[in-house]
């Protein structure tokens, strides 16, 4: 049995998360919806696996403009109970409280306060599970910022238990004194885990470099087909003189074509994503035939989640070819003809042979 738990206060998390300002926050909900892994997130914290508790309450979590409710919400605690390890609790006390959320327009830029409306139990619903469940771990790892919890964290500690909060910048000062240690959860995991979910979501990096619109780089000779390519492989480091084998330590995507392709577009999408993420990962454009671009630093862990959702709606790609690799790698593209009576480039779509 893992010496190890986890245990998450879901709109505290969900309004942490919201109010980072990593990302924007419909941005941030989508991520929470459709790419983050409580399991993937509760092995960056340690490499033994745990049991993962997950509490929210009622039919709806978040602040009004970035809420999921509903057939929504119903559709992500489905999602999330898959995980490996994972178990979302409803705890379902009726009453609700308001609280205080912040907000900014993204047209005006207006700021104010609203207030929203949160469901009651969770709290305490939390605690007694910790106490129900203390003699199986040795160590628990708090997914909250709320002060509430600084009482139950001092009796756990009488208890001889070791408590680390996670959570963000915001956390209550009380409740980062009481732990044994306070990890920042935006360091450690979710800037990368973001950046993977950049790439590979629907409408993403990866999405508009093999489907975006197709035109011919006027500067060379026209050709009659075009594919795009996506390569996903580690990155190795070997030892000086000696017959060590290669070590893994990230992986790296390269982002290619074939054939005379304007890359204007994709190139500005490009130094976009490189701006934006600079501290995080290294690119490197190139202007020859075949290899474009390459963005080096992708974690290891990352590569799961990004097998895990290629399959999934989010990256859901028609004509997409994959390509036989070894078992750390993926290989991809997509083919384009020349319509000589639109001008235009359509893309080659496989239609399977009637049995």
């Amino acid at each position: 049995m893992s010496n190890t738990a986890l245990f998450v206060d879901l709109p505290n998390f969900l309004s942490g998360l919201l109010k980072s300002g990593i990302e924007s926050p419909r941005f941030l909900r989508d991520y929470v919806r459709f790419w983050l892994d409580f399991d993937l997130l509760a092995r960056s914290l340690t490499e033994s696996h745990m049991g993962i508790w997950i509490f929210y309450s009622g039919e709806r979590i978040g602040p009004s403009g970035e809420r999921i409710d509903g057939k929504y919400l119903q559709e992500y605690i489905r999602r999330i109970n898959t995980l490996q390890g994972v178990t979302a609790h409803n705890v379902n006390i009726p009453g609700e409280q308001r609280e205080p959320s912040s907000y900014k327009c993204d047209q005006c830029g207006h700021e104010g306060v609203s207030e929203s409306v949160s469901e009651k139990g969770i709290d305490s619903s939390l605690t007694v599970h910790l106490f129900d469940t203390m003699d199986s771990w040795d160590t628990a790892f708090l997914l909250s910022g709320d002060a509430d919890f600084v009482p139950v964290i001092a009796s756990l500690r009488r208890r001889g238990k070791i408590v680390i909060g996670v959570g963000f910048s915001n956390a209550s000062e009380a409740l980062v004194r009481e732990c044994y240690h306070y990890i920042n959860i935006v360091d450690l995991f979710l800037k990368q885990d973001i950046l993977a979910y950049n790439l590979f979501k629907k409408d993403g990096v990866v999405q508009k470099w093999l489907c975006d619109e197709i035109k011919q780089d006027p500067a060379k000779s026209p050709s009659p087909n075009i594919k795009l390519k996506l390569f996903l492989g580690p990155e190795r480091h070997f030892y000086k003189g000696t017959d060590i084998p290669p070590l893994t330590s990230s992986y790296f995507i390269t982002l290619g074509f074939m054939g005379s392709i304007d890359l204007a577009k994709r190139h500005k999408m490009i130094s976009e994503l490189q701006y934006k993420y600079n501290n995080q990962i290294e690119v490197e454009m190139e202007k020859e035939e075949i290899s474009s671009c390459q963005i080096s630093g992708i974690p290891i862990l990352e590569l799961e989640a990004i097998k895990r959702h290629l399959n999934s709606n989010i990256f859901c790609i028609p004509g997409l070819e994959i390509s036989e690799s070894g078992d750390e790698e993926l290989d991809f593209s997509t083919n384009y003809n020349l319509n000589e009576i639109t001008g235009n480039f359509d893309q080659v779509i496989e239609v399977p042979a009637q049995q």
